[in-house]
């Protein structure tokens, strides 16, 4: 199974408008996490393959053994532990149920990216956007 995540993570291409998300929030000095029910390693391998390993912490990288899986808040606790972050200056943005509880749980806003514009939880999300590019007109 771990094999077939690896070959899976390393085929990983970037959604659209995700480079210029990233420069954006990266120039307006934002710090930046990930959370995955993935291994941390197969994490750092789909980084890679996309090219944007550079704009993450190692440690701001949390796989499914460094915290409490998703819907948690652990791990974003963590974060905004380490970060001196408060919950007004921190948001998870996600495309999964999973994602948006965990904000909910952190106590924190949450942002929904759903490509299909449907939008199964809306009760979960602060704002909903269909795209990266929608939700960098958003941010920044």
């Amino acid at each position: 199974m771990q094999q077939i995540e690896i070959e899976l993570a390393k085929q990983a291409e970037p959604a659209e408008g995700l480079m210029d998300l990233l420069n954006a929030l990266q120039s307006k000095g934002c710090k930046l996490g990930i959370v995955t029910l993935n291994t941390k390693e197969n994490a750092w391998i789909t980084l890679e393959a996309l090219g944007i390993e550079e704009y993450f912490e190692e440690y701001f990288v949390m796989g499914r053994s460094c915290t409490e899986p998703k819907p948690s808040p652990e791990a974003v606790q963590k974060m905004m532990q380490e970060w001196d972050s408060d919950l007004d200056d921190t948001l998870v943005i996600g495309d999964f149920l999973y994602d948006l509880q965990m904000g909910r749980n952190a106590g924190t806003a949450t942002i929904h990216v759903d490509p299909s514009s449907e939008f199964e939880w809306p009760e979960m999300a602060d704002i909903q956007c269909s795209s990266l590019k929608e939700l960098q007109s958003l941010l920044v």
